[in-house]
């Protein structure tokens, strides 16, 4: 028996018109930005997290996808229309219930699960670092695995943005998300990486097989999955070309962005090709054109979030050892900085045997001091 899924986001289309105040701001963000006391939005509160947002206070503007989830776990879109909705309820992903949810929630998930597997799918999810303040206001740092609320949740995303894809791409329009798979020199490092973790890695088995066996609680598997992300060649955003099939080899499959236009430019775009497509009409000219122009945007865009992100775990380090740094008296540490290697633009900062951290401008101040 199939499942029929119907995945409802923000119509923000409806309240962005293209080439309006707002329109041109967003183009200048491209994504929501997150920090440990806030966000920079996309889209101001008063639409992002008001008047757009699918809170469970009013009707909301919507966009329904409607997939069609097959007992192995193939989804096919089976429609895409604009629709007032009116949530239930707020869950959060640490407190829900399997009774908080409708009938068949679990069973989709698990299909869509193992129809990645069918796949050979090799996508990973390492656990998040996030930045808190304690109970005194000072900053931690701590690695927190993915919720199996999260990834149930996750699943259902994705196989919308799946059947989106597979719709946009059969029509000749469309702005996808891909991604290379690890070149074999990059597969080799991460062998030796597993080794250094004491981790067996059968020589037979493909990367993708032995991810399947990863616990991200386990510390060791966690380090080795974040190695994982940083040995493939990043994604990226293409448009529709002819003859071409664009590949997310991490998926395993043609993947769009669609399901989150409040916080990535691209899927307003995405949304309104695939409301044009399942209506029989013509993909709005503008619609179009931006799809050109998406991917240099979203790469910029993309590319400054993760300096912040990573500027923010830096100056969260820095406050830590701050705090943990031996007494006046005792043995004091000083950052010592090594010269870049031939043809390197890294610089590395060592404070001690067991701690090492790499700056990817030499002139940039060390800040740790």
């Amino acid at each position: 028996m199939d499942y029929l899924l119907h995945y409802a986001i923000a119509d923000v289309a409806w309240f962005v018109d293209d080439d309006g105040p707002l329109d041109r701001e967003a183009w200048t963000r491209g994504v929501t930005t997150y920090l440990p006391d806030g966000k920079a939005g996309l889209y101001p509160p008063v639409l992002a997290e008001g008047a757009a947002s699918l809170l469970p206070d009013g009707p909301r503007a919507a966009v329904v996808f409607t997939t069609r989830i097959a007992p192995d776990g193939g989804a096919v879109l089976a429609g895409v229309q604009r629709a007032v909705i009116r949530s239930r309820a707020k869950l959060a992903y640490e407190t829900v219930a399997d009774d908080d949810l409708p009938p068949g929630f679990a069973e989709i998930a698990r299909r869509i699960a193992a129809a990645e597997d069918h796949r050979g799918a090799a996508r990973v999810d390492p656990p998040e670092q996030e930045v808190e303040r304690d109970a005194q206001g000072r900053f931690e740092l701590r690695f927190r695995p993915l919720l199996p609320s999260e990834k149930r949740n996750a699943a259902l995303s994705l196989a919308t943005n799946m059947a989106v894809a597979d719709l946009l791409q059969a029509n000749g329009t469309g702005l996808f998300r891909v991604m290379a798979a690890p070149e074999p020199c990059a597969e080799a490092r991460l062998r030796l990486t597993a080794k250094a973790f004491g981790m067996d890695w059968p020589a037979a088995a493909p990367l993708a097989q032995f991810e399947k066996t990863l616990d991200p609680l386990d510390p060791r598997h966690g380090a080795f999955m974040l190695a994982v992300r940083r040995a493939g060649q990043g994604a990226s955003y293409v448009p529709y070309r002819a003859g071409q099939t664009p590949w997310h080899a991490a998926m395993a499959a043609t993947y769009a962005h669609a399901t989150a236009p409040l916080r990535r430019l691209a899927d307003r775009y995405v949304v309104r090709a695939a409301l044009a497509v399942a209506s029989g009409q013509e993909v709005p000219e503008a619609v179009s054109a931006a799809f050109e122009r998406l991917p240099a945007v979203m790469d910029k865009a993309e590319a400054r979030s993760g300096q912040i992100e990573r500027a923010v775990i830096d100056l969260a380090e820095t406050a830590i050892l701050a705090r943990t740094a031996p007494a006046r008296n005792s043995t004091r540490w000083s950052p010592i900085w090594a010269k870049p290697a031939r043809g390197s633009s890294s610089a590395t900062c060592r404070w001690s045997r067991a701690s090492r951290r790499t700056v990817r401008s030499p002139a940039r101040p060390c800040g740790c001091a």
